[in-house]
């Protein structure tokens, strides 16, 4: 299952939250970061490891002309904030859901 497939259904069993957490421990005051994000749920719908992949402009900056990894999916997000923060990654995640049509509440949760 595709990932706004699986969101649209997660909407359809009227879920209002989304948990969401990363094992990536990035330093407070490193301008290069990047999280996986890991959403239980949407995982197991889409059969992943991670839903979304949130980047800084200067990790994206240093990792593009690589091409490392495929920058030209609807899951990689690129914030120009240089500083990575738990309130960043929940505002980031629920600007994404927003703007594809979908009003989840957003929960930053400690990994188990």
């Amino acid at each position: 299952m595709d990932l706004l497939t699986a969101l649209a259904h997660l909407r359809d069993e009227d879920t209002t939250s989304l948990d969401i957490y990363w094992l990536e421990q990035n330093a407070p005051d490193d301008a290069y970061w990047w999280c996986d994000i890991i959403v239980d749920k949407l995982n197991t719908l889409c059969a992943s490891e991670w839903t979304w992949t949130v980047m800084s402009q200067k990790e994206y900056e240093y990792e593009e002309p690589n091409r490392v990894l495929d920058f030209d999916v609807d899951w990689f997000i690129v914030v120009a904030e240089e500083t990575c923060s738990d309130n960043l990654i929940g505002a980031t995640i629920h600007t994404w859901l927003r703007d594809h049509g979908f009003d989840f509440k957003v929960n930053v949760v400690t990994p188990e």
